[in-house]
């Protein structure tokens, strides 16, 4: 009777495990994580054309609820050749990069890093002046904005005297590493 009653339990809690793992595997559409490249590739042809990845896409949201809608990258971003298809190669190094990005404290995407000092600098003189500033800024946030990453705190942006510590007129590399480096600890919530 002992024997019976454990046996029971053990194949209830074994046909309760299966049913649960089961129903908590992700089906091809609307499961957690990317999609992966098979998947995209509708066709089975070894691309995947701006149609299969809306296709999917559409229909991995559908199945979310719309969830992730928003932070999804376009088809062109993945696009790395420019092409109008996607190899597993370009998908894969892609998602790498995205996720470097996310790695790395910023927000994931193409455009979304810190800009660096050469961004800025357009002359290459090693410093950089008030229009050189306007002109960079200006060119980011078309970049950003052609990618679908809107810069949505741009009023936030420093003005060229935050920059120029020494105020000497001219933003220097040191000067610029110095106010991210104060930008970053402040958003951290530490001292400057």
């Amino acid at each position: 009777m002992i024997i019976q009653r454990i046996l029971s339990t053990f194949v209830f809690a074994l046909v309760a495990g299966l049913a649960l793992s089961a129903s908590a595997q992700p089906g091809p559409m609307g499961g957690r994580g990317p999609a992966t490249f098979d998947e995209f590739d509708q066709n089975g042809d070894g691309y995947v054309t701006q149609a299969e990845f809306d296709a999917v896409r559409a229909e991995r949201q559908e199945a979310r609820g719309g969830r992730g809608a928003m932070r999804a990258p376009d088809f062109s971003v993945f696009d790395n050749d420019g092409d109008g298809r996607l190899t597993a190669e370009e998908l894969a190094s892609t998602r790498e990069g995205l996720r470097g990005a996310r790695g790395r404290g910023r927000a994931a995407g193409p455009g979304h890093q810190r800009p660096s000092f050469d961004d800025f600098d357009l002359d290459g003189d090693g410093s950089i002046t008030p229009e050189e500033l306007q002109q960079g800024r200006a060119a980011r946030m078309a970049e950003r904005a052609a990618e679908g990453y809107p810069m949505r705190n741009a009023g936030n942006a420093p003005a060229f005297e935050e920059l120029d510590a020494d105020g000497n007129g001219t933003i220097s590399q040191k000067e610029m590493e110095a106010f991210q480096q104060r930008r970053q600890a402040e958003r951290r919530g530490q001292p400057r």
